[in-house]
């Protein structure tokens, strides 16, 4: 349990982290949440957490309509991004040179006080900016495709903008 809470965690929260820094990333976390007094009290939400989940479950919460809008709500942004997380699994593959050669085209963009940074200090904020582009990319893709197969036409001069 406490390795599947790290791992959706990590899930929102680090996108833009390279694989290796994200297994330390959840090995830092699981190393915190294991130590003997955070343990415990991750065992106490945890139990917390479950016995009003019950309570909850016996009042029939989950069959009122709010509850269940709610639900259907989460249930799509969850699967859609579950959807968009396996592409970009499937779609990138971020090499070592691949971040040289960003960061040499766009080297104006991780400067600091207006001084360019080594890559060394910044090629992990180059890692997110290459594995962003290549979400975006794959997001845009796939968008794409989407609207081709479900015949999806969005008239923009009724939404009132510019």
């Amino acid at each position: 349990m406490i390795e599947a809470e790290i791992d959706m965690q990590l899930s929102q929260l680090a996108g833009g982290l390279t694989p290796d820094e994200k297994r330390a990333q959840k090995q830092r976390l699981l190393d915190e949440v294991l130590k003997q007094g955070e343990r415990d009290k991750w065992l106490q939400r945890f139990i917390a957490e479950e016995m009003l989940y019950r309570r909850a479950r016996e009042e029939k919460l989950q069959d009122d309509p709010g509850f269940q809008a709610l639900t259907r709500n989460l249930e799509r942004k969850i699967l859609a991004q579950k959807y968009l997380d396996g592409e970009f699994a499937k779609g990138i593959a971020i090499k070592p040179e691949d971040v040289k050669a960003y960061y040499d085209a766009h080297k104006d963009e991780f400067k600091k006080d207006g001084k360019e940074q080594a890559f060394e200090q910044v090629k992990n904020d180059v890692y997110g900016a290459v594995r962003m582009q290549k979400e975006m990319e794959i997001q845009q893709r796939i968008l794409g495709e989407l609207k081709d197969r479900y015949n999806v036409v969005i008239h923009t001069s009724k939404l009132g903008g510019k």
